[in-house]
């Protein structure tokens, strides 16, 4: 497998990916409340979606990953890391000033988004290039976009206290 043109945002494997990181950010808060609730360790306000996002999303639901890609679009052995890289560059870039969508969180929750930036800033540089911005994004640098990414966010915050521990 190999793009032979610059990777968009309407390209099939990143639509693909952005839904696949929906649906594992989905399912491993699932996993993460059921362990909660066996242990005796929970605090619903982790899991709370009635304001649009959850606390335990804001700052653990960085689960998607360049290494799960190819994993995740049924083309193990087909797609190569770098590949890969450049779908989960692309994914994370349209998702990236839209907090609200599902897959947001999944890409930009604190525990990942500076890794994420990292990548994406990487990527965003190389000279010739290999992906291409969506046409809403703006990618200045890493510092400048970390400042708009919390600009971004900071009206999707859960409005109840955040809970203290770990969720």
């Amino acid at each position: 497998m190999s793009y032979n043109s610059i990777l968009t945002a309407d390209h099939p494997d990143v639509v693909n990916y952005i839904s696949r990181a929906s649906a594992l950010l989905a399912r491993a808060e699932i996993e993460v409340h059921k362990l909660e609730h066996f242990s005796g360790c929970r605090d619903l306000r982790w899991h709370d979606l009635s304001q649009g996002t959850t606390w335990w999303r804001v700052e653990y639901g960085g689960v998607a990953r360049p290494e799960g890609v190819a994993n995740a679009l049924g083309k193990s052995g087909e797609m190569s890391l770098d590949e890969a890289r450049c779908v989960f560059a692309v994914a994370a870039l349209a998702v990236y000033n839209r907090p609200a969508h599902p897959a947001h969180w999944a890409f930009w929750a604190r525990n990942s988004k500076r890794r994420v930036a990292q990548l994406v800033h990487e990527l965003v540089c190389e000279q010739p290039a290999r992906i291409a911005l969506p046409p809403n994004v703006a990618w200045i640098d890493l510092d400048y976009n970390m400042i708009g990414l919390g600009a971004y966010q900071k009206g999707w915050l859960p409005q109840t206290p955040r809970p203290s521990g770990g969720g």
